[in-house]
């Protein structure tokens, strides 16, 4: 693979790097350092600092590239900036030789997608592969009549995940302000971050809450992105906190300090056909019982996510045991009906 290839993904990497405004002026050695992680991760590749400095001079002055970037050194801060805060590479088009650089990269990662190491990643990759098939040339326009992605929009918070990332490899504890739904003013918490976590388009970063000793979930849109700061200290990880296993027994990102039980429901026949394909959980059963009914069981804990899956499956599922969740789902729907029937 020509060097060249590999040459696109760095600017990207250095374009972030020069507008992460929470990291400013980032020194050639981490730059360097940046595009060795993202690039290679525990690989064992390396990035010079030459490659780095070469790569700098061609966002300045190549005018095959076309960037023009406004890259300075401040002496100051031992870094490099752009002058013109609003720049970024990302608002040009990719050229011809730029898209074959992508369409080769996305091509390499869809080859692993079914390897365990990147399981976690499958379906991300699986989207770049679908729209390799859609479009091999990597141009969505002329397809846009007859194929439509689903597109997320951009996750608030989630300028916050390369910085807490770091953190959180560096074993460093973190402080920051954060608003909960609801609330009027926001609280600061010191944090010793363990695991960052997606859930339904949303990023939570997982940790042990210094004051209290607590495991706690904050989610990343909700933290005061100029609030958070690196206190100076680190921490040493202990036993009682695997990130491989501390949602086995929940859904979404909410885990409660009690024994998950089993719950059973009765689902309607096609509700039981969208679970067979789309499990909501790894404890999912669905049986038909003698007399005809199609049950479903789960083992988890009754979290705020199990409240809302339920609740978005509406009549095409019935809680039959434990009577409490029964009745709280029960109560829930008698609630909702409430609001409507005011309006009648």
């Amino acid at each position: 693979m020509p060097a060249n290839k590999f040459s696109i993904l760095r600017y990207q990497i250095i374009d972030d790097c020069l507008r992460n405004t929470l990291r400013p002026c980032p020194s050639l050695e981490s730059l360097r350092l940046a595009c060795e992680e993202k690039l290679f991760s525990s690989e064992g590749e390396k990035v010079s600092k030459s490659t780095i400095e070469k790569d700098l001079a061609a966002m300045r002055g190549d005018v095959d590239l076309g960037y023009f970037a406004p890259i300075a050194y401040n002496r100051i801060h031992r870094g490099y900036e752009y002058t013109d805060p609003e720049y970024t590479i990302k608002q040009f088009n990719l050229s011809e030789e730029q898209r074959e650089a992508m369409q080769f990269a996305a091509r390499t990662l869809v080859q692993f997608k079914d390897f365990p190491i990147f399981e976690a990643f499958h379906d991300a990759i699986q989207k770049i592969s679908d729209r390799l098939e859609a479009a091999p040339d990597l141009r969505m326009s002329r397809n846009a009549e007859f194929i439509q992605f689903e597109s997320a929009p951009k996750a608030k918070g989630s300028d916050l995940l390369g910085p807490i990332l770091g953190h959180i490899r560096s074993r460093e504890i973190i402080a920051f302000a954060y608003l909960k739904f609801g609330a009027d003013t926001p609280a600061v918490y010191t944090l010793q971050p363990l695991l960052l976590k997606e859930h339904r388009n949303r990023w939570y970063v997982i940790g042990r809450e210094v004051d209290k000793g607590e495991i706690r979930t904050f989610g990343l849109d909700r933290i005061l992105a100029e609030s958070l700061e690196y206190t100076g200290r680190c921490f040493n990880v202990t036993d009682d906190f695997d990130a491989s296993t501390h949602f086995e027994q929940s859904l979404g990102v909410t885990v409660l300090h009690e024994t998950p039980q089993e719950l059973v429901f009765e689902v309607v026949p096609v509700l039981r056909d969208y679970l067979n394909t789309t499990p909501i959980h790894a404890s999912q059963i669905i049986t038909e019982t003698a007399d005809g009914r199609i049950e479903m069981r789960l083992c988890v804990q009754q979290t705020f996510e199990l409240f809302q899956q339920i609740l978005g499956f509406g009549d095409e599922i019935r809680v039959v045991h434990p009577p409490e969740l029964k009745q709280a789902i029960a109560y829930k729907l008698s609630s909702a009906l409430k609001h409507y029937n005011e309006d009648c």
